[in-house]
C-alpha cells in the first residue's frame, strides 16, 4: 500500500475549512498543527491519533488543503 504523508497545518485549515468544522475543531486546533496526516490512494487523509485534555481522538477526513508537505 502506498502512503502519501503531509503536515496538518493550522493556518491552511483555517482558510480552507468549512465554517461548522472550524467551530467544531476550534479547541483542538493548536494540537492538530504539525501532526502526521496519511493518504492512502484516497481523496482524504487520516490523523490517527492525538489528546485532548486526555481524551483520544482521531481525525478523518482529512481535506489536502489543510496540509503542507
Amino acid at each position: 500500500m502506498v502512503e502519501n504523508k503531509m503536515i496538518f497545518d493550522k493556518h491552511m485549515f483555517k482558510k480552507h475549512a468549512p465554517l461548522e468544522l472550524k467551530k467544531l475543531l476550534s479547541s483542538h486546533i493548536d494540537i492538530l498543527h504539525g501532526k502526521e496526516v496519511v493518504f492512502n490512494k484516497e481523496k482524504f487523509g487520516l490523523i490517527a491519533e492525538y489528546e485532548v485534555d486526555g481524551q483520544r481522538f482521531y481525525l478523518y477526513p482529512v481535506s489536502k488543503d489543510w496540509c503542507t508537505n
